[in-house]
């Protein structure tokens, strides 16, 4: 005689628990990661739902075992108690009458999608167990990690698939089974990831995402399954993207196909569940990478697209920026922004943050809004930049109230001749020669109401608007400080005023009104200049 010996090292089994969490705490404290998920309406099927003393939902603790999750949900057709390795026991666990029939009934959900994706072949489902869930996804990516695990592969894999589905349905009501082989629309099963070394009669099936079969024989040892099923596919992941702040509908079902006799289940890795969310603000704008733009050019920051009711905060330097509540914020001076936005009706806290430089723009004042001058004086407009430690060389183009370019380049001075006459608004543009930030500033030039800038020899006070009073007050404007005094024809003082702008319009002291008549005049000035006299004729 001879015979064979098998040696095989077992390996820890996984641990399955029924009792430390329920239903809802399997959704809520084991696969979900993200406090950005509003998790409710949370209902579950399996066999104890129709009578049967066979539970298909249980936790899983993988720890020290060589199976690829540590821990997480598992859900079967069978008792997942009876899930835990090595592969020494079949785990059939229908719930069948006297008469045969299982009363451990399919999923109509289920079904109505393996029909759809496999017309023609209409399935016969059994010992159906679910998890399903509503939820708002505050984000606009959705995955999560699973492993398909099966009786059916060894010996049965060339005439048993049984169901499995991850389906989520939008606001729209389009389902769609997130369970599907990577960038296709193949549901995972066992007719579709199978590897016919194991089995000839029937092809392979994407062989690649079948991870090893656990029967002794033609696979691994028996032993070195941390789990009771003869095959399982590797880790896969369950990708979708979503539209932030709608809600969804997630179904977690599988069921026996053909018969309850052999079962299947279905691991959802713990804390896997994750919705990324879509708040980007951009990459940091740099002076040294060139992309900087100039103070004073938005920028406009944008969250993205968050539900209404969520509560949005933003920041420059750390500093809370008052009244900017929105999804865009537009920014024009250099910081560090961040945003930080909360999600209704959770706890859920999301941002980010991103440095924007600007190149500096010049600084430049005329150091007045407007100046005088007279008719026939040359008149010197100066502007001064003010933050020229900042800035490189400048070109200054001047322009009149026209829109006439009057001079370019280095000067920032720009002369209007005695002869020229010009008044109005000059404007001065300066522009950065290295980053071509550039400023503008503005100055009026007017000309004194007595153009010429001489001493008036008449006047005629009827408040006509017209030489209604002495009128010296470009005197002011070259700065000389005036003191006049009027005398009558008798050479008698009957008017007197200090720092002199055009304050006599016909009457003395007192305010009385002077009569018809010449007066003379004499004019001191507070800088040493020469006094002025002569005579104006008063006339009404």
């Amino acid at each position: 005689f001879t015979f064979d010996i098998c040696i095989a090292t077992p390996v820890e089994a996984m641990n399955i628990d029924q009792t430390t969490y329920t239903v809802d705490e399997l959704v809520t404290d084991v696969l979900m990661s993200d406090d950005c998920v509003a998790v409710s309406n949370i209902n579950y099927t399996t066999g104890t739902t129709y009578g049967a003393p066979h539970n298909g939902i249980a936790y899983f603790n993988g720890d020290n075992t060589n199976f690829p999750f540590s821990n997480g949900i598992l859900l079967t057709t069978g008792n997942a108690l009876a899930g835990s390795g090595p592969k020494l026991t079949m785990q059939s666990a229908s719930f069948y009458n006297q008469q045969g029939v299982d009363q451990w009934l399919g999923d109509a959900d289920l079904q109505q999608y393996l029909m759809s994706t496999n017309p023609g072949q209409p399935a016969n489902l059994f010992d159906a167990t679910s998890i399903e869930f509503d939820f708002v996804a505050y984000g606009d990516f959705l995955s999560f990690n699973f492993l398909f695990a099966s009786e059916d592969y060894g010996v049965s894999q060339c005439g048993y698939g049984d169901g499995f589905a991850l389906l989520l349905t939008d606001e729209n009501g389009v389902t769609t089974n997130l369970a599907v082989l990577p960038d296709t629309s193949v549901a995972v099963s066992v007719p579709t990831i199978r590897d016919a070394q194991y089995n000839s009669a029937c092809d392979s099936q994407n062989p690649t995402y079948f991870d090893m079969l656990f029967d002794g024989m033609m696979g691994v040892s028996r032993y070195a399954n941390a789990t009771n099923f003869y095959g399982v596919t590797v880790p896969m992941v369950a990708q979708t993207a979503l539209v932030p702040g709608n809600q969804y509908h997630l179904k977690i079902v599988i069921a026996d196909e053909g018969d309850g006799n052999w079962d299947s289940g279905v691991f959802l890795q713990a804390g896997s569940f994750n919705i990324v969310n879509s708040i980007d603000l951009g990459e940091d704008i740099l002076l040294t990478d060139g992309a900087a733009g100039c103070e004073g050019d938005p920028v406009v920051l944008d969250a993205g697209n968050v539900p209404a009711g969520t509560a949005i905060t933003w920041y420059a330097d750390g500093v809370e920026i008052e009244g900017e509540n929105n999804s865009t914020l537009s920014v024009t001076t250099t910081a560090t922004y961040a945003v930080e936005v909360v999600y209704p009706g959770t706890t859920c806290v999301n941002g980010d943050e991103i440095r924007v430089e600007f190149y500096p723009v010049p600084e430049i004042t005329f150091g007045a809004d407007e100046l005088f001058k007279c008719i026939n004086e040359e008149l010197t407009l100066e502007v001064t930049v003010t933050n020229a430690n900042e800035v490189n060389s400048l070109t200054f183009t001047w322009y009149d109230d026209n829109g006439t370019q009057l001079q370019i380049g280095s000067s920032n001075e720009y002369v209007i001749t005695e002869t020229s006459g010009a008044s109005g608004a000059f404007t001065v543009v300066a522009t950065d020669n290295n980053f071509g930030c550039s400023a503008s500033a503005t100055v009026v030039v007017n000309l004194y109401t007595n153009a010429n800038c001489i001493i008036p020899q008449g006047i005629s006070p009827n408040n006509d608007g017209v030489n209604d009073c002495l009128d010296l007050a470009f005197m002011k404007g070259q700065g000389r400080d005036a003191h006049l005094k009027i005398y009558n024809r008798y050479g008698v003082e009957v008017y007197s005023y200090s720092d002199y702008a055009d304050e006599w319009c016909g009457t003395d002291d007192d305010g009385k009104k002077l009569p018809v008549g010449t007066y003379y005049y004499v004019v001191s000035y507070g800088n040493g200049d020469a006094t002025e006299t002569g005579w104006v004729y008063l006339n009404y």
